[in-house]
């Protein structure tokens, strides 16, 4: 069920080019236009701004290649930063604190929208979970649903989770570590579990970021099947270990450039199967996302009904986001609708 729907405190619109002095992903120019946004905004409205979660520090993350890594920026090194971007804040200290202070909370409270990058005053009070009963929709407008994953009794206090999809399928170290620009050490259900049913061990530090490079150079133009095939070999990693899925998306693609298609199918059902063993009761869009992925695959194999039946399974899997736009629905609607209404002899009968 849908908990409550709520509009953006403030909303800034995307900014494509970013400013690397710092070799800086998120201090560029997103952190300019939401800072002469704050300023323009009504006091009530700042108000309300100033009074959400505030970190003591302010983490940046940082990157080179495929490589990202997380460092902190001081307040003297972030005004000196922001004059280089253009805009001063003059010299009185009460307004370079209050500046300070807002650049803080935008960093960790802020989220993607429809049409920018918005700041929730409801949405960014709920607590995290790396085992949600609650998760966020994005609607048209800027708008964000809060929808219930789970069964939530009366009385029962609301989580969300604030890290990817992706990243609640790693292990607690790992959650640990990206959940610390918000001060504060998770002790969930299953954080506070003795056994993490997540393997860490047998790669390297750098394995994650090899393994998106190895997706990323399958996707380009002039691509050695036999050469990546063989750098996939290095990444044998067991069915419970956290770069599972990732391993298996990566191969899938390599099967469908080779055409081996059946392959991929079962590359993307061990995908799904990861994420219905590891996380049986959260992020349930992007398990839908799989299942129609999967039908996908199904229905190239000539596997109408096994298509049918998986797009029926995300649809009533989202069931719950049924709003006007949902992209993840509009997406399986299109699919089932383009299923039900294919002419192709045996896909018709």
């Amino acid at each position: 069920d849908c908990i409550f729907v709520e509009s953006p405190l403030m909303l800034v619109p995307p900014e494509a080019d970013i400013d690397d002095k710092l070799g800086g992903v998120y201090v560029n120019k997103v952190h300019r236009a939401a800072i002469l946004r704050f300023v323009a905004l009504p006091d009530p409205t700042k108000a309300r701004i100033l009074e959400l979660f505030c970190p003591e520090h302010l983490r940046v993350t940082v990157g080179k290649g495929h490589e990202r890594w997380q460092e902190e920026v001081t307040k003297d090194g972030f005004f000196e930063h922001l004059a280089k971007l253009g805009v001063e804040v003059g010299s009185d200290e009460h307004d370079k604190a209050v500046i300070w202070r807002f650049i803080r909370i935008w960093d960790v409270n802020c989220a993607d929208v429809a049409g920018g990058i918005g700041l929730l005053g409801w949405t960014s009070r709920a607590n995290h979970s790396c085992q949600p009963n609650a998760t966020r929709s994005l609607l048209p407008g800027g708008q964000m649903a809060n929808v219930a994953i789970q069964a939530i009794v009366a009385g029962e206090e609301i989580f969300c989770s604030y890290l990817l999809d992706d990243d609640l399928l790693k292990p607690r170290e790992k959650r640990q570590e990206l959940l610390k620009p918000w001060n504060f050490k998770c002790a969930c259900s299953r954080c506070s579990s003795p056994e993490d049913t997540l393997v860490d061990g047998g790669t390297t530090p750098e394995a994650e970021a090899d393994i998106q490079k190895l997706i990323s150079d399958a996707k380009g133009a002039a691509v050695d099947l036999s050469e990546l095939r063989s750098a996939w070999v290095n990444f044998d990693v067991p069915d419970n270990h956290w770069l599972r899925p990732q391993v298996d998306a990566g191969l899938r693609d390599l099967d469908e450039l080779e055409g081996n298609y059946l392959g991929a199918r079962d590359r993307q059902a061990a995908i799904l199967k990861f994420w219905d063993e590891m996380l049986p009761a959260a992020a349930s869009i992007q398990r839908a996302r799989l299942r129609g992925v999967l039908g996908d695959h199904e229905r190239r194999l000539g596997n109408y009904m096994d298509a049918l039946r998986l797009y029926c399974e995300g649809l009533a899997e989202v069931s719950s986001f049924q709003f006007a736009g949902h992209t993840t629905v509009e997406d399986l609607r299109g699919k089932l609708q383009s299923l039900l209404t294919c002419e192709k002899g045996n896909c018709k009968q």
